[in-house]
């Protein structure tokens, strides 16, 4: 696995910050004073533990789930999470991180895709219990030929949608990393209408009345990386009416119109559109949205990728990370 670019890694207390790839080495520097990095790993890569770092801080997620297609398809399921401190590394070895990627959005008489796992593993010689980020659930494509109206389960569960007749089953959230998905609803003649996808802070919602799809599950925020960011919104449910106007499609992540002064879908799952279904937002891990109106135009959106973060304090009369091809700014007086 070659290096890969990850974002910045920001020293705090000795006032430089390092840019660059993966993999740096350390050498010696002093004054001795608590520090404190941060890597956020945008795709997979590799992490060598810094001399003197036994224990990290982590924030996991997964890729979110595609969006169901067409005739009111259902959203897709946000990536799951894990986050925590106190994962104990061990010094000098390497860590093998994988970021997931978002679930395709179904197309054609098909699902979409489940996201992908995210997580840090090592082969090293020291033992090292894996943590893994469960990837979002597809949502169901209306019946379209599938044979199956039912949401798929991941680290939160894509939304149902629904046949001629009835209303499938959403798909169910890992515990302890996501929710359920909604379920949608029919009167099997005149519109059909998909469920929400789960996300990381609440379920999918279901759709309501005749003209009402179902919104994402809302999701959370993390600042673990410096900044407060919204992740792992559910993808909102499309709609199929034979009414011109009055029916409401789904948003992701709960409908934003929920977050007052938050513009746009704050937890990164897709919004659904009058055909295909918006895409979950890369490295949210938000679900994509179902597609609408005709089946032969209306895909779901993709899921967005997941992310992973670590944090770790270091002893500068230890260690001070270089990285290749970096620039480094010295601490000021």
């Amino acid at each position: 696995m070659g290096l890969k670019r990850y974002t910045v890694a920001t020293i705090t207390n000795q006032r430089f910050t390092v840019r660059g790839f993966g993999g740096g080495t350390s050498t010696p520097s002093t004054p001795a004073t608590p520090n404190t990095a941060v890597q956020v790993f945008t795709e997979s890569s590799a992490w060598v533990a810094p001399p003197g770092v036994t224990s990290v801080e982590y924030f996991i997620l997964g890729g979110g789930g595609g969006g169901g297609k067409a005739n009111g398809g259902a959203g897709g399921g946000a990536g799951g999470y894990r986050q925590g401190s106190g994962l104990f590394v061990t010094s000098n070895q390497t860590y093998s991180i994988v970021v997931g990627a978002g679930g395709v959005g179904g197309s054609g008489p098909s699902y979409g895709g489940n996201g992908s796992n995210s997580g840090i593993y090592s082969t090293g010689a020291v033992p090292f219990s894996a943590l893994w980020g469960t990837g979002g659930g597809a949502g169901a494509p209306a019946d379209v030929g599938t044979g199956s109206v039912n949401g798929y389960s991941g680290g939160s569960g894509g939304g149902g949608a629904t046949s001629s007749s009835t209303a499938g089953v959403a798909g169910l959230g890992t515990p302890g990393q996501g929710n359920n998905g909604g379920i949608g609803g029919t009167d099997s003649a005149s519109w059909r209408l998909g469920g929400g996808g789960g996300g990381a802070g609440g379920v999918g919602q279901n759709s309501s009345g005749s003209t009402v799809a179902g919104n994402g599950g809302i999701g959370i925020f993390s600042s673990i990386s410096g900044t407060n960011v919204a992740y792992a919104g559910g993808g909102g449910g499309g709609v199929y009416t034979s009414a011109p106007v009055g029916y409401v499609l789904g948003k992701g992540g709960g409908g934003y119109a929920s977050y007052g002064t938050l513009a746009g879908t704050p937890f990164g799952g897709g919004t659904a559109t009058t055909s295909v279904g918006d895409s979950g937002i890369n490295n949210t891990g938000g679900g994509g949205a179902g597609g609408s109106g005709s089946p032969s135009a209306a895909a779901g959106g993709s899921g967005g990728s997941g992310v992973v973060i670590l944090k770790y304090t270091f002893d500068c009369q230890f260690q001070k990370p270089l990285v290749p091809f970096g620039r480094e700014v010295p601490p000021g007086p």
